[in-house]
Order: C-alpha cells, then structure tokens, then sequence
C-alpha cells in the first residue's frame, strides 16, 4: 500500500536505533499499519527485532507479529516465525502471556480462541495454569455477567440493569469490574448515553489501577468520536494521574475525525515537561486521524525527525494507527503501547 511506503522506508532507517523506545515503536508501527496483511518487508523487519537485546522489545515485537497475521487463521505460521526468531527458550511467565495473547490475535475468532484457548508450543504447562487463571477468570466474568444479563432480558426493568451494572461496578474484585466495563464499552459504543456515563464516572475515584484506567477508556469509547469537549477535559483534568494519563489516549478517541478540535486539546501535551505524556499524545492523535495517514504526516512529520526518543516513537505509533483499516483494535495492547506495563487481558472494540 503506497501510503505506507514511508513508514517501511522509515522503519529500515530506525530499526537499529540506539534508543530502545524507539525500536519498541517501530514494532508497533508496522503491526499497526499493516495489520492482518501479512506484509513481507514488515514480517523480515519484525524478525530482527525478535531478536533485539532488550526484552521490551522483542516483546512488542510479538505483539507487532500477531498484529500482521491479525484474524487470518495462521496460527501455525505465527508460531513458525516464533520458533524459528525468538531466542528466548524459557521465556518469562509474563512474556508467555504477551505470546499468548499475540497469537490468539491471530485466530480468526479472537476471543473464541482467547476463551478456549490456543495451541502455541512455547507455552508450557506452568504458564498455561497461571493464564488460564489471569485470562479465562475475567472471560468467566463476562460470560456469566453477559449470560445473566440476557437471562433477565424481559423480566426486569432497565431500572434493575441499571442497577445491575451498578452493583459489579462497586464490587471488590477487580475482574468482575473489568468485565463489566469492557461490556459496557462494546454495548453503549458511540452511543453517547449519559445514564451509563453517570454510572461509569464514579468508579474513576476508586482505588484499584487497572479498573481506574478501563473506565476512562470505556467512558471514551461511549462518547467516541462525539467531540464531547466537556468530557474531554474532565477527564484530562481529573484530580487522579492514572485518569489524567489515560484520558490523553482517549481524547483520540472522543474527537476521532475532528482534526482542528483535537489537535487543540493535544498540542500542549506534544511539549509537556513529562516524556510519556509526549509519547501518548502523538499516538492519540493517531487514534483521532485513524484512516487518514496523509493528514496526520502533515501533524506529526516533524516529530518523524526528532532526536527526543518519546515523541520520535510516539510519531512512529500513531502514523501505524492512522495507516491501519478500520476493525477490531485490541486497546490492552495499545494502553502497553502508550505506558507499560502489558495488560492481562483483552479490551477487543471496533475502531
């Protein structure tokens, strides 16, 4: 695809950086822009990168693999390429979990294969069980929530559902939270609603990280692309830095397509005196240009030159994003995208 020619060019040029970040984002990059394509010079690029010295990278290198063979079925490929690349024998437990992951992306029913799981050879018996209990105790979580909800369809009132959602989402553990949110995220996507906003909004004040960083991400997948500017900045300026943090990536979200107005909210962070607020900015912006690679290289081309490695990266990320079809976007991989660490589940919503 020539409008992803630049990157590939770019990619060659960057591959061997002395910055790891760099080389991290010139993974996620090419996953991004080329996802389930299988495109060969990215698939040789991501190779090399396997087999980078910093295990921050291969990881993202996976993550990137998985992303090119994206719901095309060849599982065994993946699994090929990995064996034959990675030179890591006995991986960590939580590197097992990022392949894992990876290759049920490659699976032409994602979360079909993330629920049943996935024959993946460096996977052992150890790693399984310790996945198996992270992963499938949040699938459990949905399905028996979903399950529930559907049983009760007729029966009850949208005052009872209401309250439904209310009650897991004060709940103590944090899996029932999570699926609760990635459920509401799917089922009022776009949708704008301001009871479900009102009933999301209170969790942002509770104490647990992860659950924090989902409801803000779910609370931008509600009102994506509806340039709720009111939301926006309540998020941005939520007294709570997790908020904060993760509100810059959903601002992409909330003014996808609104070019001018999100830029507006964005452009002071590209100069922000913190060096991972940079980073996610620029891939925000690739969220809002989603589609649209030839308007954010007008944005973030001189980034594209930058010797600060955290918005050189960034630049990197978000020209993948906008290079890259509209469909299913993993946002646990893109959330370690933009911060670190990688999330242990997966947030699988159309964007």
């Amino acid at each position: 695809m020539l409008k992803n020619q630049g990157l590939l060019t770019l990619s060659k040029k960057l591959i061997n950086n002395d910055e790891w970040i760099v080389r991290e984002a010139v993974a996620y990059g090419l996953g991004l822009a080329y996802i389930g394509e299988r495109n060969k010079e990215a698939i040789e690029l991501i190779k090399k990168l396997l087999k980078d010295k910093e295990n921050r990278v291969r990881e993202s290198a996976i993550i990137a693999l998985g992303l090119l063979f994206h719901q095309t079925g060849e599982e065994t490929t993946f699994a090929h390429i990995l064996r034959k690349n990675f030179p890591e024998k006995k991986p960590q437990l939580i590197t097992k979990t990022i392949i894992y992951l990876a290759a049920c992306l490659t699976s032409r029913d994602p979360i079909k294969a993330l629920f049943e799981g996935i024959n993946i050879p460096v996977i052992d018996k150890e790693a399984r069980v310790w996945i198996e209990l992270s992963l499938m105790r949040l699938a459990t979580m949905q399905f028996a929530f979903i399950v529930n909800f559907i049983n009760l369809q007729g029966q009850i009132t949208d005052e009872d559902i209401l309250e439904m959602f209310k009650y897991h989402l004060n709940r103590d553990e944090t899996h029932a939270k999570s699926a609760v949110l990635i459920h509401i995220a799917r089922a009022f996507q776009k949708t704008n609603d301001e009871i479900i906003t009102n009933i999301v909004k209170p969790v942002l004040d509770q104490k647990d990280f992860f659950v924090k960083k989902y409801a803000t991400l779910a609370l931008s997948i509600i009102h994506q692309g509806s340039g709720n500017e009111k939301l926006a900045k309540e998020l941005l300026e939520h007294k709570d830095n997790e908020v904060k943090s993760t509100a810059i990536l959903g601002t992409g979200i909330i003014f996808q397509q609104q070019y001018k107005r999100v830029l507006k909210l964005l452009q002071p962070y590209f100069e922000s005196s913190d060096e991972l607020e940079r980073r996610v900015s620029l891939i925000s912006t690739g969220l809002a240009f989603h589609g649209d690679s030839k308007r954010v290289l007008r944005v973030i081309s001189t980034f594209l030159e930058e010797k600060d490695p955290y918005l050189l990266s960034g630049a990197l990320i978000a020209l993948g994003l906008a290079s890259s079809r509209p469909g299913l976007i993993n946002l646990s991989v893109l959330y370690g995208i933009a911060f670190g660490p990688f999330f242990p589940d997966m947030f699988l919503i159309y964007i």
